[in-house]
């Protein structure tokens, strides 16, 4: 959306509290499962034991801690089923619009706002975008629509290119990583975690000035450099110790690059990409690909690394290097534009190489 003049107003606040909170949670049971890994093993091993009286062979142990590390990820992929029908039934502003409940959704921007000179001109602008637009999208229409092929594709590419980049692999198996050159690797966790909350806030105060291109550019960049020299430093470690300290600053700069760009901007990017009747859908499309790359990233791992060890961080580079590359040649940059504006270089332009469209994809 275009700047607009911020008033913070209880409800504001609230709903922002509401949606950290909700993702707090989900961020403390990512990492938190790190530590105590060995315990857990252990656990699965014993258990083992008493039902077949043998030990748990190493590659069903491994399956088996993959799978207790990704189910979470695998139940968000299953929750995403219901985004569209929660935004389109729940979503006070979105849907009064969808629906021509006009008074509805002036009444819920005034408690959001607290004022009415920024409704009004929000209204404006839905309205604007709503004279184009049909009322409704089903799914099968949503896959269908010319105007939606690029956006869905834009929204694929970036996020497969940031959930498969890593960042994944190691916020869920960190604490392993350092263990074999640290003997406190918990604590070397417990900074990753720290390093991901900085670089999140980092990225909130750079998304309006930095823009979101740019960000993407420079994290997807970043994380191939990281997973390259992981890759160098996981074949070297064994003969040279001292390169311990050197993997542990790689994967906080993975983390860092990741927090600045592709995590945060593969979230939200399918809301600014797409009109309104669209848009319950797309974000919908959009977690279905985190959390399903979350999933896949976490139970997998582990058996991949098992048989390539450290070339597998080149896969996650391939990755990025893709983002990267996506990025570069056809995604555009929303900063500062109106939902209408980015839906306008779509509708009906599909096959318009939009990295040649004048000021849409290019450096501000």
């Amino acid at each position: 959306m275009a700047p607009q003049e911020c008033h913070l107003t209880a409800l504001v606040l609230i709903s922002v509290v509401a949606a950290i909170l909700g993702s707090l949670q989900v961020g403390y049971h990512t990492g938190n499962v790190n530590a105590p890994a060995k315990i857990i093993e252990e656990f699965f091993n014993q258990t083992w034991r008493h039902r077949y009286n043998e030990t748990m062979p190493d590659e069903s142990l491994t399956l088996l801690w993959s799978l207790s590390v990704s189910i979470k990820d695998f139940g968000a992929l299953l929750g995403c089923l219901g985004v569209k029908f929660v935004a389109d039934n729940f979503g006070a502003v979105p849907v009064l619009i969808n629906k021509g409940q006009e008074d509805e959704a002036d009444a819920a921007l005034l408690r959001l706002r607290g004022r009415p000179e920024p409704v009004q001109a929000e209204l404006e602008e839905m309205k604007g975008e709503a004279a184009h637009i049909q009322a409704s999208v089903g799914v099968l229409d949503f896959f269908r629509k010319r105007s939606y092929r690029q956006p869905i594709i834009i929204v694929l590419c970036v996020n497969l290119g940031s959930q498969l980049s890593g960042f994944n692999a190691i916020i869920n198996y960190s604490t392993r990583m350092f263990q074999a050159n640290f003997e406190e690797a918990k604590y070397l966790t417990l900074g990753v975690g720290a390093v991901n909350v900085i670089f999140t806030l980092v990225a909130f105060f750079l998304m309006e000035r930095a823009g979101r291109r740019r960000l993407l550019l420079m994290g997807f960049i970043i994380i191939a450099m990281c997973n390259l020299l992981l890759t160098v430093i996981d074949s070297l470690v064994q003969t040279v110790p001292e390169l311990g300290s050197f993997q542990v600053l790689l994967v906080f700069s993975l983390i860092s690059a990741y927090e600045l760009g592709p995590g945060p901007i593969s979230w939200f990017i399918a809301g600014e990409l797409f009109d309104q009747p669209g848009r319950s859908i797309g974000m919908a499309f959009a977690s279905m690909l985190n959390w399903g790359g979350k999933f896949l990233l976490a139970l997998l791992f582990p058996p991949i690394y098992k048989v390539i060890g450290g070339f597998s961080y080149l896969l996650f580079m391939a990755m990025a290097l893709m983002g990267f590359a996506f990025t570069w040649f056809r995604v555009p940059e929303t900063k500062g534009r109106t939902f209408d504006e980015i839906a306008e270089e779509f509708r009906g332009a599909e096959n318009l190489p939009l990295h040649n469209k004048n000021g849409f994809n290019t450096f501000p």
